[in-house]
């Protein structure tokens, strides 16, 4: 089976199928070509094809609108691409539109031995994992996109520093940081739609484009819109600011907005899944439950941890207490360990391959803490009697203390406009309340829950 889609994977990069064909024919009946020293829309050349209308459609408008001419960048890569294996029918899509290739490795330039030479240098001063994150290149911030390509492509819990993939991250971001700072040095780009900028191969293009004010627009999935990306690098809506946004509206769409979240938020807790978690293959307050009781009747507080997908980029918000969620929750399970309440660690009910060992590691590494069902219901927990949840920024922050619980963030996460979770501001204040967890209290009003989930 896998080998027969290995087979249809390669026979689609160079046989374009009936409807691909049409698509093409489609763009090409709109294509309008500007003169290659036109302003550029820069864009990245994806695999997917939801990005690839989106690219399409703005590029037919700015260069009928705006006269752009449409260019594409290429770092990510497919494990086919990897291997060398061209792909002319995602060419050909491109042209399409009128996209001509730009931004690109280069790898044989002459310059080339003189950044691995640096980036090498760079690798082997490396002592912490927080140098890691610190790392940089003429002002643009590459430690955070560093880290997290190199936990998704190697699916580990957390950085080796002498690692040879962590090298080679490295290498590939130190060329692509120069090689934006070359193009956009000798290039009219007057605006740029990146891909996935979690990671090196976008998010050093759009670090750098918004260091040169140009502006940048990532694509939100949920809905599919664009978002206009400042030099907090967000990609998303700013949600330090759902508060005061929610303010300026009027008295009849907060009502109408408060209802809707109050109907939405029900439905969530009832195991349906909403648009804002369309990514979520099982609902975490879904049906799945257990006949007999999975929380302790010890008279002992019972507390929840909520694991998180272990390569998916932890470093998605502006901060973290914590390098990486592996230190974060052996931190916290080390700290549990010495404190008298009952501990539960659910993994993530929706996580990459790979994630399921490192639950074991952690298992044999906790002995005294109990792991449970990652499919049991959330529902059936906060049934039984939850005291507190414990993330590091997920949803459960805005989804127990609607039934009451309290819940303890570990770092920058989307509730932060609000006062319904605990955000530590250090790791001391988070280990106090790993000390006190039994006796939180949730002083959420319903009506703050309902703005945030409006707002979200």
């Amino acid at each position: 089976m896998r080998l027969l889609r290995l087979v249809h994977r390669i026979i689609r990069r160079f046989f374009a199928g009936p409807s691909v064909k049409q698509y093409i024919a489609a763009n090409k009946s709109q294509l309008k070509k500007a003169p290659a020293d036109a302003p550029q829309l820069l864009i990245n050349k994806v695999h997917s094809y939801p990005p690839i209308e989106l690219y399409a459609k703005v590029s037919h408008y700015l260069s009928h609108k705006r006269q752009y001419s449409i260019w594409h960048y290429s770092f990510e890569s497919e494990r086919l691409d990897r291997l060398g294996l061209p792909h002319p029918v995602l060419s050909r899509i491109f042209r399409s539109f009128g996209s001509r290739q730009g931004l690109s490795w280069q790898w044989l330039k002459l310059d080339s031995v003189r950044l691995v030479y640096q980036a090498l240098a760079a690798f082997f001063r490396l002592r912490t994992k927080t140098d890691v994150l610190d790392l940089e290149f003429n002002g643009v911030s590459l430690g955070s996109l560093v880290y997290d390509s190199y936990l998704r492509r190697y699916r580990k819990e957390t950085i080796a520093l002498k690692s040879w993939g962590l090298l080679w991250t490295v290498v590939q971001a130190r060329l692509i940081a120069q090689r934006c700072q070359q193009y956009f040095d000798t290039h009219q780009v007057a605006l740029v739609i990146p891909g996935d900028v979690a990671y090196i191969y976008s998010g050093i293009v759009a670090r750098s484009a918004i260091l040169r004010n140009i502006p940048t627009y990532s694509i939100v999935e949920i809905p599919c819109r664009l978002q206009k990306m400042g030099r907090d690098y967000y990609r998303r809506v700013p949600y330090w600011k759902y508060s005061e946004e929610f303010e300026r509206l009027n008295i009849d769409a907060k009502t109408n907005a408060l209802k809707k979240a109050a109907t939405m938020i029900r439905g969530r807790l009832d195991g349906n899944i909403d648009g804002n978690m369309a990514y979520m293959k099982q609902s975490a307050f879904g049906s799945s439950t257990n006949s007999r009781p999975v929380l302790s009747k010890n008279g002992k507080a019972n507390i929840l941890v909520l694991l998180h997908d272990f390569f998916d980029s932890p470093h998605i918000y502006r901060s973290m207490l914590f390098p990486d969620f592996w230190e974060w929750i052996c931190f916290t399970l080390t700290q549990a360990s010495n404190t008298p309440y009952n501990w539960y660690v659910k993994a993530h009910p929706n996580g990459l391959s790979g994630n399921a060992n490192i639950t074991a590691k952690l298992q044999a590494k906790f002995p005294n803490i109990q792991f449970i069902d990652p499919k049991l219901s959330n529902r059936q927990l906060a049934e039984e009697g939850l005291n507190t949840v414990f993330t590091v920024y997920g949803s459960a922050g805005h989804e127990f203390p609607y039934l009451s619980i309290p819940v303890v963030m570990a770092g920058d996460n989307p509730h932060v406009a609000y006062d319904f979770t605990y955000n530590p501001n250090s790791i001391d204040q988070y280990q106090k309340l790993i000390e006190r967890a039994g006796h939180l209290t949730c002083n959420c009003q319903t009506q703050q829950l309902q703005e945030f989930y409006y707002m979200h």
